[in-house]
């Protein structure tokens, strides 16, 4: 398997593999990483935002909470075009595995 990571721009990342040879729920399981670790990332923020009294480093966790919350909802929304969302690979996988 052949993975490749590269610059989408500012604040943007792009993460790629070559799928030939895996299987659909592992392209499944691929794609649905990125969100899932956004979203831990973000809810680790926001328990870490409740738990400090320093109201400066609350506002930094809760920054870093919605920022990632941002991204878990972008890339797991369904968007297609030249480079698909992670939630436009799964549903795609899903339609396939239906069909």
């Amino acid at each position: 398997m052949l993975v490749r990571f590269g610059g989408g721009g500012w604040l943007r990342a792009d993460c790629g593999y070559e799928s030939s040879g895996v299987g659909r729920g592992a392209r499944a399981a691929i794609a649905a990483a990125g969100p899932a670790a956004s979203l831990g990332a973000a809810i680790v923020s926001l328990i870490l935002a409740a738990s400090v009294s320093d109201p400066w480093m609350r506002a930094a966790l809760s920054g870093s909470a919605w920022v990632h919350g941002r991204i878990c909802v972008t890339s797991a929304w369904p968007r297609r075009g030249e480079r698909p969302s992670d939630g436009a690979q799964i549903l795609d996988l899903l339609d396939r595995s239906a069909a």
